[in-house]
């Protein structure tokens, strides 16, 4: 990727939509977080960074498929994730992922 910036205006249209859309994502990622915080009796406020961010190259060492790493404690502090199969949440301390 080089280094240009690149910046166009959207459409009223366009906007109006990536406006709803975000909203949507912010009360999903919110609604993920409470669950995740209910299965592990955690209180996940403010606080917490919320995120999608489906793990790759898998950061900790568990059995199951896809990792979705889900809130953080901070940038660089211990994170949550789902992992699918086999449907569970983890958190695991670890500031690098799940």
């Amino acid at each position: 990727m080089d280094d240009i910036e690149r910046r166009a205006p959207l459409t009223p249209e366009n906007r109006a939509r990536m406006q709803q859309l975000s909203k949507e994502i912010q009360a999903c990622l919110k609604e993920m977080a409470e669950i995740f915080g209910k299965t592990l009796n955690m209180t996940i406020d403010e606080s917490f960074i919320l995120k999608y961010h489906p793990e790759v190259d898998k950061k900790f060492d568990a059995p199951g498929g896809q990792h979705i790493q889900m809130v953080c404690a901070s940038i660089d502090g211990p994170c949550g994730c789902y992992v699918d199969p086999p449907g569970e949440c983890v958190y695991t301390g670890n500031p690098n992922g799940c």
